[in-house]
């Protein structure tokens, strides 16, 4: 007998835990990508997104629960039998805004 899975629902869930600086000012919305980086290492900063721009995780820099929809994403991995989602978290654009200044938040 086979088994099927069917994914009805999937969020990314995470906790903005520290904003330093203006990163929601000068670097805009942290994005959520859909990656499948297999394992970590140093090539994988710049791979290929397999979908880009899931949805903005975080667009303000109050503190507390952030989420977002990736049910499209994890049924497309248990469709092609990955044995897990991956996803990358990026301000847009990524890049700087030139002041030298630390701009950033951190999630758990």
């Amino acid at each position: 007998m086979s088994l099927v899975a069917l994914v009805t629902s999937a969020v990314l869930r995470l906790d903005q835990f520290v904003v330093v600086g203006a990163p929601y000012a000068s670097l805009g919305p942290v994005l959520v990508d859909h990656v499948d980086y297999g394992t970590l290492d140093a090539d994988d900063f710049a791979a290929r997104a397999l979908r880009t721009g899931l949805g903005p995780l975080s667009n303000s820099a109050s503190l507390g629960g952030r989420s977002c929809d990736v049910t499209e994403a994890v049924a497309q991995d248990v469709a092609l039998g990955r044995t897990r989602s991956q996803f990358r978290l990026y301000f847009a654009p990524p890049g700087s805004d030139g002041d030298l200044q630390n701009d950033f938040a951190s999630f758990a």
